[in-house]
Parts: C-alpha cells; sequence; structure tokens
C-alpha cells in the first residue's frame, strides 16, 4: 500500500500535467513506439518525484539513448512475445523475472542484454515479492478505473508507473547486488 499512497500523493500535487503525460504516453502506445519510450517515461517519472515538480514531458522525447533503450525493449518484447506464444502460462513466470528491465534501462547501468540479465538475478530469489506487487498495483488500478466509470484511465498507466518505480527504488540496492553476485557487468 505504501507504493500506492506515494503514487497518489505524486499525482495529486500536479494532477493535470499528470493527466496529460498519460494521455502522451497513451497515445505514443497507440502509435506503437510508447513500448521504447518506457525508458523515457521513468526517467520522467523519477525526475519529477526527486524534484517534487511536474513531470517534464520533453524528457519524454530525448532521444539520447534512444539506440540502447530501443534494444533493451524490442528484447524484452521479442521474449515476452515468445512467452505469451506458449498459451500465456510461462509469461506469468517471465514477466515478473524481467519486471526491472525498463527500470534499468532507464539508469543507463548495463547494456540491452544485461537489463535482462540483471533483472534475472534479482528477480528469481524474489518472484514471489514482485509477482504480488503486480498484482496488487495492477487490480488497484484496474478497479481504480472501473469505480470512477473510466475516468480513472486518465491517470492509470502514470499511477501504476509511479508505483512499481518507487518499488524499484527500494530494491535497487538489491537488484544491483543480485546482478554482481551474477556476474552481470555494469557499463564503465
Amino acid at each position: 500500500m505504501l507504493y500506492l499512497e506515494h503514487a497518489w500523493n505524486t499525482i495529486k500535487k500536479h494532477p493535470l500535467q499528470w493527466i496529460i503525460f498519460n494521455l502522451i504516453m497513451g497515445l505514443a502506445n497507440q502509435l506503437f513506439v510508447g513500448w521504447l519510450l518506457m525508458p523515457n517515461a521513468l526517467r520522467v517519472i523519477r525526475k519529477s518525484v526527486d524534484e517534487g515538480t511536474a513531470p517534464d514531458i520533453n524528457l519524454y522525447f530525448n532521444f539520447d539513448d534512444i539506440g540502447d533503450d530501443a534494444a533493451t525493449m524490442l528484447v524484452l518484447m521479442l521474449i515476452y512475445s515468445v512467452a505469451g506464444a506458449c498459451c500465456g502460462v510461462p509469461l506469468i513466470i517471465v514477466a515478473p523475472l524481467c519486471f526491472w528491465t525498463a527500470h534499468l534501462a532507464a539508469d543507463r547501468s548495463f547494456t540491452p542484454v544485461d537489463n535482462i540479465k540483471a533483472s534475472f538475478a534479482h528477480a528469481k530469489g524474489a518472484w514471489v515479492d514482485i509477482f504480488s506487487q503486480m498484482i496488487i498495483i495492477g487490480v488497484t488500478v484496474t478497479v481504480g478505473v472501473f469505480i470512477t466509470c473510466l475516468l480513472g484511465s486518465f491517470i492509470a498507466l502514470v499511477f501504476g508507473l509511479i508505483a512499481f518505480d518507487r518499488f524499484y527504488q527500494d530494491n535497487k540496492d538489491d537488484i544491483y547486488a543480485a546482478a554482481a553476485a551474477g556476474n552481470v557487468p555494469r557499463k564503465a
């Protein structure tokens, strides 16, 4: 519940700006580029949360790291597609194992494939915790959208991302330690 409260407190400081950012991310997803921009979305969220400011939408369209970000997200999409093609059951296992990939890409600490390896290194020992947070936050967002007669969809995406990024920040030291223990090299 701490992560949900954090997300709500963040959004209510600048609700209109978060709604606009949510709509822009939703449009990007409809144009099939939102997935590739997920690390940028997380960077926007982190900057806003750290500084206590409204989201900087220009940062969402900063393409300085688009090569590594796109490569990471395309490999992740391929993994999810293969898992989903196997009747979806492996996706329930793979999604928590690869959960930190976009967050790690946003940190710019690993190469694209090593982002996935680092996520896996941590998540294999914390799978239950990650899966339970995915369920809690996912169900809360879904219920919130339906209780508000779909008005909650105007903040659903950013609400979930803020909550998940806070969850990531709380686990960051353990993730990096697991990556180091798994011999996943960091960028110099």
